[in-house]
């Protein structure tokens, strides 16, 4: 499974393919190592997922949000369908 180590400004500082059998907390550990600082100040400065949850956050980031409102899909309506038909 692919791990990503993510900076405070969301940009990707380090990738890497470990067994799938890591958990998440075992990753940040291999982490921990890897960049040889106390875990406390680690957590201040970096965080880790797997990579498809931060394609997921990313994702979710970049769609516009549903409730826009720029989005005015009722002005591109006709206007005659709310009227009622008259019956003769």
């Amino acid at each position: 499974m692919k791990w990503v180590l993510v900076d405070k400004f969301d940009n990707i500082v380090h990738t890497v393919d470990l067994n799938k059998r890591y958990t998440q907390t075992e990753a940040r550990k291999y982490f921990v190592n890897l960049k040889q600082i106390d875990e406390m100040e680690f957590n201040k400065i970096w965080k880790v997922y797997p990579i498809r949850e931060w394609d997921n956050i990313q994702y979710a980031n970049r769609r516009p949000p549903s409730s826009n409102p720029n989005r005015a899909w009722w002005k591109d309506e006709e206007t005659y369908l709310d009227i009622e038909i008259s019956e003769e």
